[in-house]
Order: structure tokens, then C-alpha cells, then sequence
């Protein structure tokens, strides 16, 4: 349910840290990491090349939604 959550997120956010999915969604460091990682593994989201500062003023890698997963809207 968390990795669906987290897509849904980064279509909605458009890319996303994983600081930035932690607060949208409300989750714990280690759940939205662990989801992230595994998304990432599968090929369903991408790491942009881009990085953000998160609040710690650590930088982030920044994520998207790979383009053969993003939802598909009917008009």
C-alpha cells in the first residue's frame, strides 16, 4: 500500500526527495526509504539527476514517476 501511495505522490508532486514524499504522506523515514528503493529497483520511478536541499541541509536526490508507469487519465 506504501509504494502505491508513494506513486500516486510523486504524479501529484510532478518529482519529489524522499524528505518531501516522508512529509507529504506522513511516513516514517524508514518506511518511505525502503518503498523508494524498491520502485527505484523495479524501474517504476527515476532518480531526475536533480537534488534538493532537504531541512537538515543535507542534499537529496530528486524522483519521478517512470513514464510507462504514470497514471492514465480517460477524458
Amino acid at each position: 500500500i506504501h509504494r502505491v501511495m508513494i506513486m500516486n505522490a510523486l504524479e501529484d508532486l510532478g518529482n519529489a526527495t524522499c524528505n518531501e514524499i516522508e512529509r507529504s504522506l506522513n511516513l516514517i523515514h524508514q518506511t518511505a526509504s525502503a518503498r523508494i528503493a524498491e520502485l527505484y529497483k523495479k524501474g517504476k520511478i527515476y532518480d531526475t539527476g536533480k537534488r534538493r536541499f532537504t531541512e537538515n541541509g543535507r542534499t537529496a536526490r530528486v524522483y519521478a514517476v517512470s513514464e510507462q508507469y504514470k497514471r492514465t487519465f480517460n477524458n
